[in-house]
């Protein structure tokens, strides 16, 4: 390995250097376990001397040498033996060419990436050990080096064990190191890009490690809220001509609000946390209202201001002559974020309420409310509203059709406003969904009894039923909501009885059954 790595800081093409250093460590997977990690090891220790030779570099003193270099003394052993044979066999040290000591450094990450990819399960520790060495090289070198040593952080967290993550201590805190210099690089990609250290395929490949870093973060690190705060605020204090990753985002907003509901928040972040959102949700409101949706939930104070926002925002929408595609973006993600928030209180009060019994059985289930309703904003009109909602019908294109869709479902799904609506206009909203047929969005609607719009929803089940259970479109929808259709009074059981010898689809043919014996 050590003339191997002699004659990687030497030639020009590092390939078939590379790939015999592969075979190596290969083999010796199989067939030396001890010498593998002996080798690791040293790939590991050869990383860090060279992050020491770069680091302790005078670039002032070498701006007057010609071919300035760095000298690493790596892959060392003790070769007395082999001199019996070879008087000439000799340790040497590696003279690296400062032009070429970023590209040295990515290459001894290759190996040691494929060495982790063929030995984690016997060696895991090693690996996550050598998270320090590759974060190093990450602060260090140039951007083909820093992306490669991010992804081999990744690579190695991915493949760490539930176990590894609550016993072995190394695990969680490079995991948050990574997550660290993750939102650092992220902070300077605007004067990267236009200093020329970073090309745009380099940025895609930031956004991609990030997105795949989160995702692991998400399923298994301890809680780090102040992280995910300090990646998205570096992320979205980007420069608009940088566009955002539109995966990117709803990974990072998916890992915030993991953040939120599984740990205590102080309420200074909170608060910091809420500005940021409230500054940027409209440019992004798919990704952002969830996250203020939650934070609905974990403060009370906070919730009413959030609604109040979002409300006042749906107003200045419908105030417009023209509704434009982002509008409608707005709009949906804001009756979404309604919905969730309503969704989000009512299980907290059913939780209590269960805690508070100790046990569960039909009688505490009898207990629980079925619905809830987030606080009432003054001075709005739902009522007139939701019936611009509805005229909006003849002005969307074809491609906002499913929007309008579910905002009229939206509309009679959340509760605070509901009550607030005529029932002419509930019986409007109802017929707009049950003349495109938009069964998942009428699933999700649950009515107060006795009421003529409930009327309404039975008299439309009771004449498509034998439809829906037949269409290859809608059967599996169909099927898959009628317990909640059962119950809510809009399927009766000699509907089900009429329709079981017709029905084809296995599983709606068990769900009807499984009714009928209920």
């Amino acid at each position: 390995l050590n003339k191997l790595a002699k004659c990687l800081s030497e030639s020009p093409d590092s390939s078939e250097c590379i790939n015999l250093q592969r075979k190596i460590l290969s083999s010796c997977c199989s067939n030396h376990p001890k010498l593998f990690e002996r080798l690791v090891l040293a790939y590991v220790e050869a990383i860090e001397e060279t992050h020491l030779q770069l680091s302790s570099l005078d670039l002032g003193q070498l701006s007057n040498e010609r071919k300035p270099a760095i000298t690493v003394r790596i892959f060392r052993c003790d070769v007395e033996c082999l001199q019996e044979f070879d008087p000439h066999c000799a340790i040497e040290d590696i003279k690296v060419p400062l032009e070429q000591a970023d590209m040295y450094a990515k290459s001894l990450l290759e190996v040691l990436q494929h060495a982790h990819h063929i030995g984690y399960a016997t060696h895991g520790d090693i690996f996550s050990g050598s998270l320090h060495q590759a974060l190093l090289i990450l602060k260090e070198c140039d951007m083909d080096t820093k992306l490669a040593s991010l992804n081999y952080c990744h690579n190695v967290l991915r493949s760490q064990s539930a176990s590894s993550w609550i016993t072995n201590p190394d695990v969680g805190h490079y995991a948050q190191l990574t997550l660290e210099a993750t939102a650092i690089m992220w902070s300077a990609v605007a004067k990267w890009l236009d200093m020329g250290c970073m090309t745009r395929q380099e940025l895609k490949r930031l956004n991609i490690t990030t997105k795949l870093l989160l995702e692991v973060l998400h399923m298994r690190a301890r809680p780090a809220h102040h992280l995910g705060y300090l990646l998205l605020n570096e992320i979205l204090s980007l420069p608009t001509a940088i566009e955002l990753d539109d995966g990117l985002l709803e990974t990072l907003s998916s890992y915030i609000q993991g953040q939120l509901e599984h740990s205590v928040v102080p309420l200074e972040q909170l608060v910091h946390l809420q500005q940021l959102l409230l500054s940027h949700w409209h440019c992004y409101p798919t990704h952002l209202v969830p996250i203020l949706a939650l934070m609905g939930l974990k403060q009370t104070e906070m919730r009413s201001g959030v609604v109040q926002v979002l409300t006042q925002s749906l107003v200045e929408i419908l105030k417009k002559e023209e509704v434009l595609s982002k509008d409608w973006q707005k709009m949906i993600a804001i009756l979404r974020g309604f919905k969730q928030l309503e969704k989000l209180i009512l299980s907290q009060s059913q939780h209590k309420i269960a805690e508070h019994e100790g046990h569960i059985d039909s009688s505490v289930l009898a207990m629980l409310p079925l619905q809830c309703e987030i606080i009432k904003v003054a001075d709005t009109n739902w009522n007139n509203l939701s019936m611009q909602l509805v005229e909006l019908e003849s002005k969307c294109s074809a491609d906002q059709r499913h929007i309008h869709l579910e905002i009229c479902s939206l509309l009679m799904q959340i509760t605070f406003i509901r009550h607030f609506l005529k029932t002419q206009t509930q019986h409007q909203l109802l017929a707009i969904l049950q003349r495109h047929l938009k069964l998942s969005h009428l699933c999700a609607i649950r009515l107060e009894t006795p009421s003529s719009v409930h009327t309404q929803m039975q008299s439309f089940y009771a004449q498509q039923y034998m439809r829906l259970f037949q269409s290859e479109e809608t059967q599996e929808i169909f099927c898959s909501n009628l317990p909640q259709l059962y119950i809510s009074g809009f399927i009766k059981p000699e509907q089900l009885m009429k329709a079981l010898p017709t029905i084809n689809n296995r599983g709606g043919r068990a769900q009807v059954i499984r009714l009928l014996l209920c």
